[in-house]
């Protein structure tokens, strides 16, 4: 018996403003993209379950695109005769009943066993009983719900699917809102495979107990991380991470110039923008004097990280402390200020630096004036 455990796809997760040249957003492309090769892993490798910890949405109300791109899967899955198991996760939860849940549309799709509605259900494929548990109403109602999944005598192998975090040894919450958590200890137990929705890392928590991860970054957290679903051999009680291929997401080492002299500040910058293309990137400074920030050439920025995907620069500026009212500081503050105005606008056809050495001269004039 071999299982294909997927969890947390996210389907319909979108940001940033890059489209696809068919007008789609790059990152909703992307997710959709990391589920169908998930679905591909499974056909190639000739599972006989493939399992969903969850969060197979992004959203309580996905698009008509993200569900459409779903059920299409679906679809391939039964054409491969592949049972489908998945279980509602906190993102596609409703928080309040009347919203309906969106997991209900897989019911009608053949080999899907949709589990959403907050209680514990026994799916039996053969062999194999799978104890789902979906995102319940709460904590207390979810360790109800774990307490009626106790392994069937009847069946030759048992599996438990949560979507849950878990704190252990060591700690796999992530702190979103709606997240429901348990004590290592408060796990099903007495299973064959536990697969566990939520934390989005590959990692096996105790002996047969594993998260399978995302199947794409959604923040920079991951960034680094390999993402990843898990095949299960029952009969050999092997698991196996098998990469997926995913976009890049580079935390770029962050500039700390505290200690540095202001001239030596923009080259370091600049050093730190090799950007792999088509990946999401960013870089931190830390202790960045004003007067440099307002100095930096946005466009060679822009030009050294133009294949990323996304580039976010990131800088923690420090201002001048204003130690009285003489003018010399006034001045500085004003300038520090201006500056930073022309950093975050296009100056097209004009001299940055001559600009702000006219706006230096005005404030100083009228500083001056204001002193007399």
């Amino acid at each position: 018996m071999k299982l294909l455990h997927v969890s947390d796809t996210h389907v319909g997760y979108a940001t940033y403003a890059r489209l696809t040249p068919d007008g789609l957003n790059q990152r909703e492309q992307d997710f959709f993209d990391a589920f169908a090769r998930a679905v591909d892993v499974a056909i190639e490798r000739r599972v006989d379950v493939v399992l969903h910890s969850g969060d197979v949405f992004d959203s309580v109300r996905p698009t008509n695109r993200a569900i459409h791109h779903v059920l299409a899967l679906c679809r391939r899955l039964a054409e491969a005769r592949i049972p489908l198991v998945v279980i509602s996760g906190n993102h596609e939860a409703p928080r309040l009943r009347e919203t309906g849940a969106v997991l209900r549309l897989l019911e009608f799709m053949p080999g899907v066993h949709s589990v959403y509605k907050g209680q514990y259900e026994k799916v039996r494929i053969g062999e194999l009983a799978v104890h789902a548990i979906p995102h319940a109403a709460d904590n207390d109602a979810l360790r109800a719900e774990v307490a009626k999944a106790v392994p069937d005598a009847s069946a030759r192998w048992n599996v438990a699917m949560l979507h849950v975090g878990v704190m252990g040894v060591a700690d796999f919450r992530t702190g979103e809102f709606h997240e429901q958590v348990l004590n290592q200890n408060e796990l099903p137990q007495r299973m064959d495979y536990v697969a566990l929705g939520h934390y989005h890392r590959a990692v096996e928590i105790a002996p047969k107990v594993w998260y399978a991860g995302s199947t794409e970054r959604c923040t920079f957290r991951e960034a680094g991380e390999t993402k990843s679903v898990n095949l299960v051999d029952l009969a050999r009680g092997t698991v196996t991470p098998l990469a997926l291929p995913s976009r890049p997401m580079v935390e770029l080492p962050t500039l700390a110039c505290e200690g540095m002299q202001d001239a030596a500040i923009p080259a370091a910058i600049y050093a730190r923008l090799a950007v792999p293309d088509g990946a999401i990137a960013r870089l931190r400074v830390t202790g960045l004097p004003a007067h440099v920030y307002a100095a930096l050439d946005v466009r060679r920025i822009k030009d050294a990280t133009a294949g990323a995907l996304h580039f976010e620069f990131l800088p923690e500026i420090v201002r001048a402390q204003q130690q009285g009212l003489s003018s010399e500081h006034a001045v500085g503050e004003l300038a520090d200020e201006f500056g930073a105005f022309l950093a975050q606008r296009s100056l097209t056809g004009n001299d940055r630096d001559a600009l702000l050495a006219a706006a230096t001269t005005l404030l100083r004039d009228a500083v001056t004036k204001e002193a007399a």
